[in-house]
């Protein structure tokens, strides 16, 4: 269930992650593996990486759009050579609509949680370790096994991302190990003030043995612990991971709709 009070929340949330691509932007033009694009509008933020890349979207900073809205996007994005595409939360009926006229089609939904973090002193059967220089290899390894990124093309645009957002943000990478053997990842974000969780993977015969859930309360510790007072996560709508962080005390406050003009 969503709930009406948390509007200022979602506007707040949706300025944060608009903030944390500019930087991961900035980082992959920096570093020269990506040439993108970044517009402000009335509605939000245009972020266009490029063709085949992960982030290529509005994201709204709003439930409604106008026609203009829908004009720009859609020019913006034909000038970056991807499909137009926008990131709404709650979108109103009648901004549905004018997409639909305009060609988009809704791409995925994908559930907007929050909570207040408190620490969890539940015993772990998993070590974590914090990711640096020395083990980045292996978190990017993890990282893109876990989410089953096996061709050679997709792994070099995983691994730009990863390693970009990594540099660019106030983050913090672990790795769950049993023994001596990584099983998954998850990270932790510091943007505007929020602590969003990400960087989510387990190694695919490591699933359903409780390694997110793990690296999830361990997570919320380490936020709790830094005196966050905001924690964000986003999970595939009515899915086992939206269900896992329900269970682990969020709410959630939106349902974040992407549509996208084929």
């Amino acid at each position: 269930m969503t709930r009406a009070d948390d509007d200022g929340d979602i506007a707040l949330l949706a300025r944060s992650e608009a903030l944390q691509l500019r930087r991961v932007a900035a980082q992959l033009a920096a570093n020269g593996s990506a040439d993108p694009a970044i517009a402000d509008i009335d509605a939000g933020v245009l972020i266009a990486l490029g063709p085949e890349r992960f982030v290529n979207r509005l994201f709204a900073a709003r439930s409604h759009l106008s026609s203009d809205d829908v004009d720009r996007v859609v020019a913006f994005f034909e000038a970056s050579s991807v499909p137009p595409s926008v990131q709404i939360a709650n979108p109103t009926e009648a901004t549905v609509q004018r997409l639909r006229h305009a060609g988009f089609g809704l791409d995925w939904e994908r559930a907007l949680c929050t909570t207040r973090p408190a620490p969890v002193s539940a015993a772990s059967p998993f070590e974590f370790e914090r990711v640096d220089e020395s083990s980045l290899d292996t978190w990017l390894d993890v990282l893109a096994r876990g989410n089953e990124i096996t061709q050679a093309e997709s792994r070099a645009i995983s691994d730009d991302f990863a390693r970009a957002a990594h540099s660019a943000n106030d983050s913090a990478e672990w790795l769950a190990l049993s023994g001596d053997t990584p099983v998954g990842c998850g990270s932790l974000l510091s943007v505007d003030g929020v602590a969003w969780l990400g960087g989510a993977a387990t190694l695919p015969d490591w699933r359903g043995r409780g390694v997110q859930s793990a690296l999830l309360a361990h997570r919320l510790d380490r936020a709790a612990a830094q005196g966050f007072e905001l924690v964000a996560a986003t999970a595939v709508a009515a899915s086992g991971s939206a269900r896992n962080l329900v269970r682990c005390g969020f709410d959630i406050v939106a349902i974040q709709h992407v549509y996208t003009r084929r």
